[in-house]
């Protein structure tokens, strides 16, 4: 299966605290979230938009880096107490 490229990458948070990795397809973007224990509304959308561009319903460069981006990273959201 080929992989669906995007540029510019975007910066996604790893499992591993203050490690960011730069993705630049939807397959490994989706990797990525899949691993996040903390998700919400912020995370599923990320997910849906990847799946989106796997199965050919968006296209990578308008979805994937303009969806769920705050301060330049793919992030989880944010708690207000």
């Amino acid at each position: 299966m080929a992989l669906h490229w995007f540029n510019p990458p975007v910066p996604v948070k790893t499992e591993r605290p203050g490690i960011i990795r730069n993705v630049n397809n939807a397959e490994a973007a989706g990797e990525e979230l899949m691993k996040w224990t903390k998700r919400g509304p912020w995370w599923d959308l990320a997910v849906r938009v990847c799946m989106a561009v796997i199965f050919d319903e968006m296209e990578g460069p308008q979805g994937i880096p303009g969806c769920c981006k705050r301060g330049g990273d793919i992030t989880p959201p944010m708690r207000t107490t």
